[in-house]
């Protein structure tokens, strides 16, 4: 995947780097955050950005298990350009056919360029 972004990051707009170790990338996440751009080390799940100024858009984030023993785990980011005005749905919907235990944990870490322009 770094690979490919870096072949295309010009088109992008994006800076690719590759980091030592995970104590490195968290460091350049966090430098590029202080700086005032998007910085991210990959977790699963998704990335929703919500272009600044965005109104009467929504999201929905659906997810459907269906199969026995599955534990599935998700990290979702959804960052929130200012003034934005969306609605973000998230559901999980588990069809479990068999008898062994399926789970979906999803965790959501909002990003909102000022408090008030995120609601819950």
């Amino acid at each position: 995947m770094a690979a490919f972004l870096a072949r295309y990051a010009q088109e992008f707009d994006i800076i690719v780097e590759q980091a030592e170790d995970e104590i490195a990338a968290i460091n350049m996440a966090l430098g590029a955050w202080y700086a005032g751009a998007r910085g991210m080390e990959d977790t699963p799940g998704i990335d929703v950005i919500i272009k600044p100024g965005t109104k009467g858009e929504s999201v929905h984030i659906p997810v459907i298990l269906t199969l026995e023993g599955l534990k599935d785990v998700v990290y979702n980011t959804s960052d929130i350009g200012e003034g934005a005005d969306v609605l973000i749905v998230a559901g999980c919907g588990i069809h479990n056919p068999g008898e062994k235990k399926a789970q979906h944990d999803g965790y959501t870490t909002l990003l909102c360029a000022k408090v008030h322009d995120c609601v819950m």
